[in-house]
């Protein structure tokens, strides 16, 4: 019996965890421009405005902050959920701005 209810534990447990992952974090992947970059106490992180007018504040790995410049359009790839503020997940520079201005027109 003890065995039974410690695999009910386990699989509630996935099941949860599961569901979190797959639909309460979100994924958002966009064409922006980086309009400031902001370090306080030791967090990067860039200010981008997306083509639809909105501003975003995310989080930037140290890694990545030397190479990104200010006024600099991206493809940018970042995640957010209910417990953690925007975050990168993947950036990509400005060579294929010439793909979306095609899609555009």
């Amino acid at each position: 019996m003890n065995q039974s209810k410690i695999l009910n534990s386990t699989v509630i447990i996935l099941m949860i965890c599961t569901f979190y992952y797959f639909f309460v974090s979100a994924s958002t992947f966009a064409y922006g421009r980086i309009e400031k970059k902001v370090e306080n106490n030791n967090r990067l992180h860039i200010e981008v405005r997306f083509k639809d007018g909105r501003l975003e504040n995310i989080k930037v790995p140290s890694i990545v902050w030397p190479f990104l410049k200010e006024k600099e359009s991206y493809f940018i790839d970042y995640k957010y959920n209910l417990l953690r503020k925007p975050y990168l997940v993947k950036i990509k520079g400005d060579e294929i701005k010439s793909v979306y201005d095609l899609i555009k027109e």
